[in-house]
């Protein structure tokens, strides 16, 4: 398993979400199903709203997986889903009640389950959740039903010692957590002192605000009971508010509060949950398939089940083996969706992305999102690309899938706001997305091409051994030492990638590039095996070689076909017919070996365990994919025979006193190497400070099993099989260095069976379980070569060794002796067989191929594009196409000297190759990046009739306007007879609240001021107060805010409902925009302008016009726009339409036979007519334009907000806040001017006191801006 197994000393119980709810379908066209897979889901809150946040939720299908390694989680998630299943709206009250008698009844097995109603709606995804749900129940309605005096008093007693210990913390008085879920009213909200108030409140009385916490006299067991067993362990930032939507308590709405309390809050939050569970239930009224399947384990070996890798264990812990239980239906393997939360804080982005990216279904509306807790930045944000330890765009062309922000330069959801997010993390949210899927180019034969890239083995090799030093940078003492010093603090505290995880992304890039791959991996093997940056990095190599193995990645070192070294005697497999290249090795731990760890104090850290194989004088190797799990071992038969299981111990961690059981994967000829000498040791890995200091009073090491005499090891190959003696009784020593023990290796073939179950639900199960083995490739008994290897260790000669090849000659294995720095008792000197590379070994080496072709036409064929890269970088700066010209037709085209041959960019992520006088021959080359078309070359072998198209990768600046995505910025892209906006996401506008109510100047400079600020990078504000027009995307944006500020009345006082889209070039008005409402875009935690749209043409004009003079004589704003920019906004209103669309494309619709937009010309729509006069709301501005509603087209245009990894975002605003805080002035040497950028002498403005000057003309020109602002601070002193 690719994960650190950290031990489970103390965890905490997630019960209650910790972020905002979510919208599963928000990135899905309204005729699509929903295929959802939730890995790390939390409670039922996502599922809850997006049935009610989704207007298309009774149409569509509904197939949503969710994965949690807590079954608490999920046992608690179905038992509120049967229960609103089972109730009304009268009975909401009811819903908090334990009622489990007919979940348990219900689930005695998999039949029964399929034969009760619940399985209409709910299907647990293997057997093994059903059965951890069940045992949920049965102490929940144990607890309910007959709960005595001594049990109420433990969990009263481990109650109250929990919340001590949580407001004795030293900021629970300060928890602005919740403020974040009021969206642009944060700071209101902060100002309010709630968030903080209803934390102590929850904390101190059990309920949340307004409910009586007299009535509170028991302890909720669904609070009490997890997989470490009883006891009260919810996490200290726990609230129940924290997933609502909590803006609405201080938007200017109808009913809104002047100063609500505590008690509002909890009266709101409710509110809420009674619209979400009445939309539920409605929704399984319904004939549309919905379906829930919950799954409890680890959330990478299940997502690995799913892409069909065999022998996956349930979780580090638990290795129960994942058997995905069939039903009459096939549940989805892939998935549109996939939200995995904040699962990459716990197990690492790159396990996540190398086990999700496979069940990414191929299809433009599919996305992968992950939640990233990272440190706050100041400056330009690299905390992603530090996390990562690659070039984002690199990253994104090795595996596939790019953030859809790098591509699209801009965010749909606001940032948190500036004064929450200066602490020292904040989270972030990637979706990740095919990166050419929003060019509509990329389509053929009606669905989405994926091409992948060609790339150099020699430089797959660089990126991806500069990725491992990265990814394992702990082991980097130098510069750790450096990082220390310089940030005050470690910051390795949890290492969650492990070789696995560097193994198991190889394999996800394995099958997305076209290289040499034997080649590139022999190199990478070598440069990782010869580093000495990682002081211990070749102690885990054979972990690393093995797991390489295991994947099918690559042959290396003992796992060679040539390579074979004779065992040292006695021989460890000589009752085996056939030895596997890999064996796993099963250790029994007594329990008492980790008392050390379960009596560290809470402030030491996480302990991170490893399995070490140590031979004084050898070798010491580590191992850090392994497989934990009380119980004892059960075998039967000797040798290859041997069948073993084990019988696992149900009880909790807490309660369960069983040993137990060590299952790691090693090669074979590795353990016979020196089977006398070799232990086996259960360690910490790599403790660190504060977990070093204690741990290295106490040793490292946690367990050692010594090696002994025993009949096996001692039997010739002449006798009879004998049986291996009994384990020894456990040791009742913390650390039984003494213990001896011998090495248990099972067979590939092993199999093993359940046992019966006890009917009786008090009575411990026993499950027989088979150990996860992986198969390997039989040995070749027709090689004949061999040669004598010596192998050496503290300069003395050691062993000899066979190796036999079928090479033709003789070849040494070269000896690596690796001499520690300094003395450690843990890590001795260590030696190590170092292997003559697959390439030195086998004749007809690995000559290259061509690459597959990636497109083939009548008259040509595409090979796959090269990655070609700037010297010195490992960033790739160009595709390299090469286009071979096959029938007779493109050739006679192509050899003329006089043939004209020449490329232009055709859409966001394809050229155009044109042939000939005026384009005789025309060919669509299509790239997998967006790509930039300026100064594209052109190579032509006229004579070996082929070309090579050289063009630019599309820069990840989002100052770039040419190439890529700047060409259309929100593409509407059309597939399977559906269209959708790519990069936005849908809107139910009649779900949004509306802001109705009458403000004041005050309340809009404490939010509407700093949200429209936020739409814009430093960058761009110091472009839009200089008045520079250069950037069309700065501009569009430019005038989404001044629309907004104007129908919020934010500018003048009057609330303006109609504007026109004016161009300067002579062509005047070309778009009506009519406002009904403002309302607030909850899920993006911003505002949206509900609107309907009329673009003018010349065939509508005299209808229209009467309408748009009354208009003007009501008041008609006009928003002047260049040229550019009016051709922007007419690639822009269709995915506006498409965002909030309630309505289905007619069949002869216009999208499908024209492009989208249809015109980008003046006078021409850019849309198409399905949508005219649908679904418009009854506002007074269409009262008013009612002769005209056959012609309007509703539209949601809401803000963007820019990316705060790709450029400087509210670094200035930074500036002002700190100073604020300080109460005090910078120093003038420290600022810089608020327009320009330029530092010198700096003036202040004499008003606020806050914005800095270079000069007169900069605050003149900054003034019209700079007022709301300056308003604001004047406002917030008052």
């Amino acid at each position: 398993m690719a994960l650190s197994v950290i031990f489970p000393r103390r965890t905490f119980f997630y019960a209650l979400g910790n972020t905002i709810a979510e919208i599963f379908t928000e990135g899905l066209p309204p005729e699509e199903n929903a295929d959802v897979l939730s890995l790390g889901c939390g409670d039922a809150r996502n599922i809850l709203y997006t049935i009610y946040a989704d207007r298309w939720a009774g149409q569509r299908e509904f197939d949503i997986t969710c994965c949690d390694i807590e079954a608490a989680v999920l046992a608690r998630n179905v038992l509120l889903l049967t229960l609103l299943a089972e109730t009304d709206k009268d009975n909401d009250a009811a819903i908090w009640d334990i009622q489990c008698r007919k979940l348990i009844a219900a689930s005695e097995s998999m039949e029964s389950w399929l034969r009760s109603n619940y399985s209409t709606f709910i299907r647990p995804r293997s057997e093994h959740t059903l059965l951890d749900l069940r045992s949920f129940w049965i102490q929940y309605a144990d607890s309910a039903s007959s709960i005595t005096s001594a049990l109420n008093s433990q969990m009263r007693e481990d109650v109250v010692i929990w919340v001590s210990e949580v407001l004795c913390r030293q900021d629970a008085r300060d928890v602005q957590t919740a403020s974040l879920s009021a969206g642009p009213f944060s700071l209101e909200m902060v100002k309010s002192g709630l968030a903080p108030e209803h934390y102590l409140h929850y904390w101190k009385n059990g309920v949340v605000g307004g409910a009586p916490a007299s009535l509170a006299t028991t302890i909720n067991p669904t609070f009490y009971y997890t997989n470490l067993g009883k006891g009260f362990c919810l996490h200290y930032g726990s609230d129940p508010i924290l997933g609502f939507q909590l803006a609405g308590l201080f938007a200017p709405i109808k009913g809104r509060l002047p100063q609500p309390s505590i008690a509002d809050v909890g009266a709101f939050v409710k509110q809420q949950f009674g619209h979400w569970c009445g939309a539920f239930r409605a929704r399984l009224t319904l004939p549309v398939k919905f379906m829930v399947r919950p799954y409890v384990g680890d959330a990478v070996s299940f997502s690995r089940a799913l892409a069909g890798v065999r022998g996956q264990a349930v979780s580090t812990w638990d290795a129960r083996t994942i058997a995905l239980d069939g039903w009459e239906e096939i549940p989805p393997r892939t998935f549109k969706v996939i939200e995995t939360f904040n699962v990459a804080d716990h197990v690492g982005l790159f396990n996540v992305l190398s086990a999700t990216i496979p069940l990414l279904r191929q299809s433009p509306w599919s996305v992968l999102h992950t939640n990233l807790l990272l440190p706050a930045a100041g400056t330009i944000d690299t905390a992603l690309v530090e996390r990562l330890g690659i070039n984002l765009t690199t990253l994104s062309l090795l595996i596939g899938v790019a953030p859809l922000s790098l591509v699209s330069h801009f965010l749909g959801k606001a940032p948190p706001s500036s004064l929450l997010s200066r602490k020292q993390h904040r989270r972030q949210v990637y979706a990740w997305k095919y990166p050419a899927s929003g060019d509509q180019t990329a389509f053929q034969s009606g669905g989405l091409q994926l091409t992948p890239v060609a790339i150099e083995p020699e430089r797959l090799c660089d990126i991806l051994f500069q990725l491992y030093l990265h990814m394992f940078a702990f082991e980097n003492v130098t510069q750790r030492m450096k990082d220390v010093s310089l940030k005050g603090e470690d910051a390795f505290n949890v290492v969650l990638d492990v070789r696995a995880s560097f193994v198991s992304f190889l394999k996800l890039v394995q099958g997305r590039v076209k290289t040499d791959w034997p080649r590139a991996m022999d190199k990478l093997f070598d440069t990782i095996y010869d580093d000495n940056l990682l002081i211990t990095g070749r102690n885990f190599f054979q972990d690393f070689s093995t797991h390489a193995h295991l994947q099918d990645v690559h042959p290396y070192g003992v796992f060679l076909p040539g390579f074979r070294c004779d065992p040292m005697r006695p021989a460890l497999f000589t009752q085996w017919r056939q030895t596997p290249l890999v064996i796993f090795v099963i250790v029994r731990i007594p329990r008492s070996a980790f008392q050390v760890l379960e009596e560290l104090r809470p402030f030491v850290g996480t302990p991170i365990l490893q399995c070490e194989f140590f031979a004084p004088g050898m070798f010491q190797n580590a191992f850090t994919s392994i497989q934990l799990m009380p119980g004892e071992i059960v075998r039967e038969g000797v040798g290859e025979s041997t069948v073993a299981s084990i019988d696992m111990d149900d009880s909790p961690w807490r309660s369960s006193h069983a040993p137990v059981i060590l299952s790691v994967a090693v090669a074979s000829q590795f353990i016979e190497i020196a089977p006398r000498a070799t232990s086996v040791r259960l360690c910490v890995r790599e403790p660190r400070s504060p977990l070093a200091s204690v741990l290295d009073r106490k040793l490292r090491v946690l367990y050692t099993r010594r090696p002994r005499s025993c009949p096996v090891l001692q039997r010739r190959a002449s006798q009879e099989p004998q049986e291996l003696p009994e384990f020894p009784e456990p040791s009742s020593a913390p650390f039984p260095s003494s213990a001896s023990c011998r090495l248990n290796m099972l067979a590939p073939d092993t199999r093993c069976y359940p046992q019966s179950t006890p009917a009786r639900s008090d009575t411990r199960c026993r499950h027989a379980i088979p150990l996860p083995v992986a198969l390997s490739g039989a040995d070749d008994n027709a090689m004949k070569q061999s040669v004598t290897i010596n192998t050496t260790a503290f300069g003395r000669p050691r062993q000899q060794c066979q190796m036999r090849s079928a090479a033709p000659t003789p070849r040494m294995c070269r000896t690596r002796v690796l001499r520690l720095p300094y003395e450690t008792p843990c890590l001795p000197l260590v030696a190590e067989i170092r292997p003559t590379p697959r390439s030195l070994l086998l004749d007809n080496q690995d000559s290259q191929s061509p690459l597959p072709a990636s497109n083939t036409s009548r008259h040509t064929r595409q090979d796959v594009p090269r990655l070609v890269f700037a010297e010195g970088t490992e960033v790739p700066s160009h595709f390299n196409a090469r286009v071979d010209f096959l029938s007779s037709t493109a050739r006679n085209a192509l050899a003329p000297r006089s043939a004209n041959v020449k490329v232009q960019q055709h859409s966001p992520c394809s050229m155009k190759l044109l042939v000939g006088e005026g384009g005789k021959l025309e060919e669509t080359i299509v790239f997998p990046y967006p790509v930039n078309g300026q100064e594209a070359k052109v190579r032509v072998a006229r004579t070996s009739g082929y070309v090579e198209v050289i063009v630019r990768i599309a820069s990840a600046q989002p100052a770039a306007t040419q190439g890529g995505y700047s060409m259309n910025r929100m593409p509407v892209i059309m597939s399977g007879g559906t269209t959708h906006a790519w990069n936005r996401s849908s809107v139910n506008l009649d779900r949004l609240p509306m802001l109705d109510e009458p403000w004041s100047k005050a309340e809009m400079h404490g939010w509407l001021h700093p949200l429209i600020s936020s739409t814009f990078s430093d960058r761009e504000l110091q472009l839009q107060r200089s008045s520079n027009q250069s950037d069309t995307f700065v501009n569009i944006k430019d005038s989404i805010g001044i629309c907004t500020f104007h129908a919020c009345g934010a500018l003048d006082g009057k609330r303006w409902r109609a504007f026109t889209l004016y161009s300067e070039g002579g062509t005047g008005g070309y778009t009506t925009i009519l406002v009904n409402a403002v309302r607030l875009d909850l899920p993006s935690q911003s505002v949206i302008l509900d609107t309907c749209i009329l673009p003018l043409t010349h065939a509508i004009m005299p209808e229209v016009m009467p309408v748009l003079q009354i208009l003007h004589r009501d008041g008609l704003q006009k928003v002047t726009t260049n040229d550019e920019e009016r051709t922007a906004w007419k690639r822009f209103l269709p995915a506006c339409v498409e965002r909030c669309r309630t309505w289905t494309h007619a069949p002869d619709c216009a999208y499908i036979t024209g492009a989208i937009p249809l015109s980008v010309r003046p006078v021409e729509s850019p849309i198409c007519d399905c949508g005219r006069g649908k679904d418009l709301p009854d506002s007074p501005i269409m009262q008013l334009c009612k002769p005209l509603s056959h012609l309007l087209t509703r539209a949601a245009i809401g803000l963007v907000y820019p990316v705060p990894y790709l450029e400087d975002v509210g670094v200035m605003l930074k500036k002002m806040m700190d100073e604020m805080e300080r109460n005090g002035t910078v120093k003038v040497k420290e600022t810089c001017c608020a327009v320009c950028g330029s530092g010198g002498k700096a003036f202040l403005c004499s008003r606020c006191k806050k914005t800095y000057y270079c000069s007169r003309k900069c605050q003149t020109g900054d003034w019209k801006v700079h007022k709301h602002l300056c308003d604001a601070f004047v406002a917030s002193t008052k």
